[in-house]
């Protein structure tokens, strides 16, 4: 029978470096391996835009969230543009969310062995079959941090838990609107349902607070980039719900 290994602070920061290394280089691996024409250069070209003074929204109507293009023209801004760089971006975010999968199965009991073994595991399986800036990618595995420290709030009814979940699916929301938003329809009840059977309304009000000091954020962010509220709402929010209504006008279900 496996015992349960228990490993001390050293150990624990060993493992952490370790994973975040392996998740970052097996991406930065396979990204170099072959492209596609127009999705591994979307972000790259719309980073090199934003570095040359033109703004998604205002200067370009977007395909997709602010949160890719904006954090590819950072890291440009930073380590030059050019191939590595894109790579590392996604790199970065793959490294990210192995360490934060390790937390999450260790935090949840499970053996340390296991849960370094299953994130080496989820680090290849993660960003690696797109390798490059994907908004799909940065959408689904933010919104998964996010559900990590959701449960981890349910699970410990920590403050911090609280404060930090909305910032994970706010940025995933920026990438794309999907799933982040087919995921809170699960977790509002969800959410509500454990206030109300705790008879504690505190994580709701925490997780508000959270809330709203991103989306003020947001907001300076959009006034200090000079984009215009109204038309990140009609290219973001309101243009998206357009496709696809005409299935529901012809749609006849005969019994």
């Amino acid at each position: 029978m496996l015992k349960k290994i228990s490993i001390n602070q050293n150990v624990t920061t060993i493992l952490i470096i370790f994973l975040f290394s392996f998740g970052f280089f097996v991406n930065f691996f396979y990204g170099s391996l072959g492209v596609f024409p127009i999705d591994t250069f979307l972000h790259y070209d719309s980073g090199y835009r934003i570095l040359n003074g033109e703004y998604p929204v205002k200067d370009f109507w977007i395909v997709s969230g602010l949160f890719v293009d904006f954090f590819a023209a950072l890291l440009f801004k930073i380590f030059g543009v050019n191939w590595y760089t894109h790579i590392a971006h996604s790199s970065l975010l793959n490294g990210l969310i192995t360490i934060l999968t390790f937390y999450f199965l260790t935090k949840m009991n499970l053996d340390a062995k296991f849960a370094f073994f299953y994130s080496v595991f989820f680090s290849i399986l993660a960003y690696p079959p797109s390798g490059t800036p994907f908004v799909d990618h940065h959408a689904t595995f933010l919104s998964l941090a996010g559900l990590y420290f959701f449960i981890l709030g349910v699970k410990y009814q920590t403050n911090l838990y609280w404060y930090v979940f909305p910032w994970f699916l706010g940025s995933a929301f920026l990438c794309k609107q999907v799933p982040v938003t087919y995921l809170m329809i699960l977790i509002i009840p969800i959410f509500l349902s454990f206030c109300i059977i705790r008879k504690n309304f505190n994580p709701i009000f925490k997780s508000i607070i959270s809330s709203i000091i991103f989306c003020l954020i947001f907001l300076l962010f959009l006034t200090l980039t000079n984009i215009d509220l109204n038309l990140f709402l009609k290219q973001y929010i309101f243009y998206p719900r357009s496709f696809g209504s005409a299935r529901y006008d012809d749609f006849y279900l005969n019994l």
